[in-house]
């Protein structure tokens, strides 16, 4: 009976809290990007969903519905994780920055570094609101929010640990955007062909550090810094690069 208590006592504490992350988001006016619209919060159950995607910002759908991930690279995410066969309930949805960037012609572009930046609260409020098992990044702009000098090229596919709060930490994997893969089909191939990487932890329960390579030549890892795994031979690299 108190352990039922104690677990609706949670549940209550994270509704409440999900409603205090959604105000801090939809009320942001920590940059100039808010002037185009309401910011968007994060879609998903906390305290259910146990793998939390994360993209770049919202788009023009997006800003209209005041939900991430509903455009049409959302509904191609989507249906990869479909395909792979992770259930909608298990996934959480967020983007790096809250709001849509523009440039001066208004077209859509890549958040600045200074976007990123006065959205690094309300990025890591959503992190510790759903306190994620694993997080897969959508692209170059989520990987620069935990990995300023990472290159996608040479990291989509490996897995690491995510730091995202004080001793909280995830299993995490970046690649290529669902937009780029609109663009270009190779870039779909091979994301998901990395989700079905993913997918072998997520679904099938085998653990991250069995399936550690190296993230350039693919060899055995045997040094890992920040945790991303090489070998003896471009660990130098990977210092330089991290």
């Amino acid at each position: 009976m108190l352990s039922g208590a104690k677990g609706a006592l949670v549940k209550v504490d994270l509704i409440r809290r999900g409603y205090e992350v959604r105000a801090q988001i939809q009320n942001c006016t920590g940059c100039g990007l808010h002037s185009g619209g309401t910011p968007v919060p994060f879609s998903g159950i906390p305290g259910v969903a146990d793998i939390v995607v994360i993209g770049e910002a919202p788009g023009r759908t997006e800003m209209a519905q005041g939900e991430p991930f509903i455009g049409r690279a959302g509904k191609l995410a989507r249906t990869w994780f479909e395909q792979l066969s992770i259930s909608p309930e298990r996934l959480g949805w967020i983007n790096t920055v809250s709001c849509l960037p523009l440039d001066d012609a208004g077209r859509i572009c890549p958040p600045t570094a200074i976007e990123r930046y006065a959205c690094r609260d309300n990025l890591r409020a959503q992190l510790e609101l759903f306190a994620p098992r694993f997080c897969i990044l959508f692209g170059q702009t989520a990987l620069l929010a935990f990995w300023p000098l990472g290159k996608i090229s040479n990291l989509h596919g490996k897995w690491w640990e995510l730091s995202y709060s004080f001793e909280k930490t995830c299993h995490a994997m970046v690649t290529y955007h669902p937009a780029a893969a609109l663009r270009n089909g190779e870039y779909g191939i091979t994301a998901l062909d990395d989700l079905s990487v993913f997918a072998l932890s997520a679904v099938d329960d085998v653990p991250p550090w069995q399936m550690r390579v190296c993230y350039i030549c693919n060899g055995e890892a045997t040094n890992w810094f920040r945790g991303i795994a090489s070998c003896a031979a471009h660990y130098p690299s990977l210092r330089m690069t991290g």
